[in-house]
């Protein structure tokens, strides 16, 4: 029996209970078409020789990280079938190969990158093409250079262990070659100049989800039109994007396995939680459909320490696990932090105590809306957060938001300033009898929004600081804010406009997993200002320059990126 065998049979006798509805509609396509191969209508055949050939090869290499690291590389039965059906189906007449595209979806650390590696390897030196291409191919240098480095690695292992790969086979820096067979196997990025001429044999999508357009993928595949039997592999996990062209793709490839549309040069295989577990995604025992390899690669022990996370650590934590770890499409978390974690960070006081060393950050609004303020206590971790609104507004918020703007008015929990529009002055003379009472060491605001009142701040002598409400500068301190909250270890002045907005919050992800607070979908009721602020300030106290607090060490800087959103 042989390891693909091996996985097909265990597909067909566990069934749901260890794979999913699509691992189990790709082992079903292979067996539909070795039937369909007996007829002479069908134009191809599983080729076992060729199949193992490529097996074979790649358990000739040596694993490159971790606990495996310079060993034999042992290829687990799911990854000997996708290589088996890569390598294995070709036309009957030709004996060329049947597919010409793969897409490989599982999740992170079930070794798809040093298997992509591998296969480029085989493509490179063992696939009878001279002159052979192979690209590694992702948005970014680093990205595309690490499937290229492990494919490197192994190849000076194998120099080592053959005499004869020694001779024919050179690594460098940022190319693989076979000057023998005029061969090359290079990573590529988004933004190398190198993209004009390709003529791939191969080309390797890394981690398609965070590709913004399908750009790459064109450039390699319409490069390829003068192989006679290219391949292009696309390995991905999950993203946050379900507009991305990964997330298109995987759709088509999901008509495929569904037999809605047919395609005989596409090979899919999908590794995830069928719908029905997604509810269940603590439960151990559904993980397997993730991660095929678990046990190995990843590790259980692993797996049980990212779900505590997820069970413990709140929203971000849970998407992270979710998307990452179990291969599961997600966009948004509904509820960032639920109400009873709120209020359990309510503070007993007051306010935050006169002559605390504070930052600040102002969500400033348009001229009829909500501007928050928040301050944040570096000493003792407390928020407390200050709101304005023009008061003529308070009758159609009323009416409009179905908020009680009246009752929040009377329990000076938002200070209604007077006419029609924000009245700056108001804030102003605010922040300046604060500035009496606590030591303001700094106020973040955007400036996107900002205003007069800025400039009018800063020559009252407050330290401004342009603080852009962009992805990279709001996902550290969305994400720590977060833990911190779960944690209990940091506190709220009680107001419940806060408790309101925190309602009104979902976390939304880029394609990089980079998270930052959202409105909820009737954005123009759900205000989330007082929160945004709370995140800004919080952003300040991760800063070397404004951290002086034993818990806020993390030496971040923040970023002033322009908006992504």
């Amino acid at each position: 029996m042989t390891l693909y065998t091996t996985f097909i049979k265990a597909v067909k006798k566990q069934g749901s209970t260890h794979h999913c509805k699509y691992a189990r509609l790709a082992v079903q396509r292979y067996e539909d078409d070795v039937k369909a191969s007996k007829k002479k209508s069908f134009g191809y055949r599983f080729d076992t020789d060729k199949a193992d050939r490529a097996i074979a090869f790649i358990k000739a290499l040596k694993h490159t990280k971790g606990e495996f690291a310079g060993k034999p590389f042992q290829l687990l039965p799911y990854q000997a079938f996708i290589v088996s059906q890569i390598f294995g189906w070709v036309y009957k007449d030709s004996g060329l190969r049947r597919f010409t595209k793969a897409y490989i979806e599982i999740a992170r650390k079930n070794g798809k990158t040093e298997l992509a590696a591998a296969i480029g390897l085989y493509m490179m030196i063992a696939d009878g093409e001279k002159g052979a291409e192979i690209y590694s191919a992702a948005t970014k240098k680093d990205q595309a250079k690490i499937c290229f480095s492990a494919a490197a690695t192994m190849a000076r292992s194998l120099k080592r262990d053959s005499k004869m790969i020694d001779k024919i086979l050179d690594t460098h820096t940022n190319a693989i070659s076979m000057v023998q067979y005029n061969s090359t196997f290079k990573p590529l990025s988004a933004d190398s100049d190198t993209q004009d001429g390709l003529n791939p044999h191969m080309g390797i999508i890394d981690e398609y989800f965070a590709h913004p357009t399908d750009g790459m993928l064109k450039v390699l595949e319409t490069g390829m039109g003068a192989r006679l039997q290219p391949l292009m592999l696309i390995i991905t996990t999950a993203g946050y994007n379900q507009q991305s062209p990964c997330y298109q793709f995987r759709g088509v490839c999901i008509n495929y396995l569904e037999g809605v549309v047919r395609n005989d040069n596409t090979f899919c295989i999908i590794f995830t939680l069928d719908e029905e577990d997604i509810d269940d995604y603590l439960n151990p025992a559904v993980w397997v459909k993730a991660n095929p390899g678990i046990g190995t690669a990843p590790y259980m022990k692993y797996m049980l320490i990212q779900a505590n996370n997820a069970r413990t650590e709140g929203a971000a934590a849970e998407i992270e696990f979710k998307t990452k770890n179990l291969n599961i499409w997600t966009q948004t978390a509904s509820t960032w932090i639920p109400s009873e974690h709120v209020k359990a960070c309510h503070s007993t006081l007051d306010e935050i105590p006169e002559g605390s060393s504070v930052l600040g950050a102002l969500d400033l609004s348009y001229v009829y809306d909500i501007t928050a303020l928040s301050l944040y206590s570096i000493k003792d971790c407390i928020f407390q957060n200050w709101y304005f609104c023009p008061e003529d507004k308070v009758k159609d918020r009323r009416n409009s938001d179905k908020v009680v703007y009246a009752q929040f008015e009377k329990d000076n929990n938002i200070i209604f300033t007077p006419g029609n529009i924000i009245d700056y002055d108001y804030i102003r003379a605010c922040i300046s009898e604060l500035a009496m009472k606590y030591f303001i060491k700094a106020i973040a605001y955007d400036q996107y929004n900002s205003s007069q009142l800025v400039v009018q701040l800063d020559q009252d002598g407050h330290n401004m600081i342009k603080y852009a409400q962009s992805f990279p500068s709001m996902s550290p301190p969305t994400k720590e804010l977060e833990r911190r909250v779960y944690a209990k270890d940091v506190s709220f002045i009680p107001n419940p406009v806060n408790d309101w907005m925190f309602s009104n919050v979902e976390l939304r992800f880029n394609q990089e997993g980079q998270a930052k607070v959202h409105k909820g979908k009737d954005k123009s009721k759900n205000k989330i200002d007082g929160i945004v602020a709370m995140v800004m300030a919080y952003g300040l106290s991760m800063s070397e320059e404004y951290n002086d607090s034993v818990y806020n060490q993390r030496g971040m800087t923040v970023l002033s990126a322009d908006d992504e959103d």
